[in-house]
């Protein structure tokens, strides 16, 4: 099975963003906190299972329990999650 690189990004202010590689594309989960070991596991799990771009943002609203607005700047992919 595929799974997803990941590494850590600092931002500036109070976002945190973890940045998850999969299939040639950067996907930046930016949260107001920083991901718990169990929610970067289950989006490493998630992403390669992901069809599109719309399915995961959908995937990571779910596990996260917020909304999430994403933005397609190709090859970076950015979900940013709501508060």
């Amino acid at each position: 099975m595929a799974t997803a690189d990941r590494f850590g990004v600092e931002m500036s202010g109070p976002e945190r963003g973890t940045v998850f590689e999969h299939g040639g594309l950067r996907f930046h989960v930016v949260t107001a906190t920083p991901l718990t070991d169990f929610e970067t596991r289950s989006i490493q799990r998630l992403l390669p299972r992901s069809t599109d771009v719309e399915l995961f943002a959908a995937m990571v609203s779910t596990l996260l329990g917020r909304h999430v607005r994403v933005r397609d700047e190709r090859p970076d992919i950015w979900i940013e999650v709501g508060r």
